[in-house]
C-alpha cells in the first residue's frame, strides 16, 4: 500500500485550527483544552469578579500521571474516586506498567 495510506499525522496547525473551529459550537473549548496543558497558576485576587476566580481556578488544574500505590492494587475505583477527587485529583485512564496500552476509568474499573 501507499505510505500516506499506512500512516497517520496531524499537524499542529489543522489541530488547532480544529478546536478553534469547534470553539464555535462549544465556547471555551480552545481555552479549556490550553490551560489543560499548560502548568500556570494565575494569582488570586479578593477583588476578582466570580467568574475570573472559577476561571483562576480551573487554569491549574492540567493533566499529568502518577503512579498508583501497589497497595491499592485490586481496588475498585469507585472505592477511591471520591479520596482522589478530594486530593484534587480525577482519574480518566490507567494502564498497568507492564502494558504500553491506557484504558479508560469507569466506576467498576479494578485498578
Amino acid at each position: 500500500p501507499d505510505p500516506i495510506h499506512r500512516s497517520s499525522l496531524i499537524t499542529v496547525c489543522d489541530l488547532s485550527m480544529t478546536v478553534v473551529a469547534e470553539s464555535v459550537f462549544c465556547n471555551g473549548l480552545s481555552t479549556l483544552l490550553s490551560n489543560l496543558f499548560s502548568k500556570i497558576t494565575p494569582p488570586s485576587s479578593e477583588n476578582d469578579e466570580p467568574w475570573l476566580s472559577e476561571y483562576k481556578t480551573g487554569a491549574q488544574c492540567h493533566f499529568d500521571y502518577f503512579r498508583i500505590p501497589s497497595y491499592l492494587d485490586g481496588v475498585v475505583h469507585e472505592r477511591i474516586a471520591m479520596l482522589l477527587i478530594d486530593h484534587g485529583f480525577t482519574l480518566f485512564a490507567y494502564r498497568q506498567s507492564r502494558h504500553r496500552r491506557w484504558h479508560m476509568v469507569s466506576a467498576d474499573t479494578v485498578l
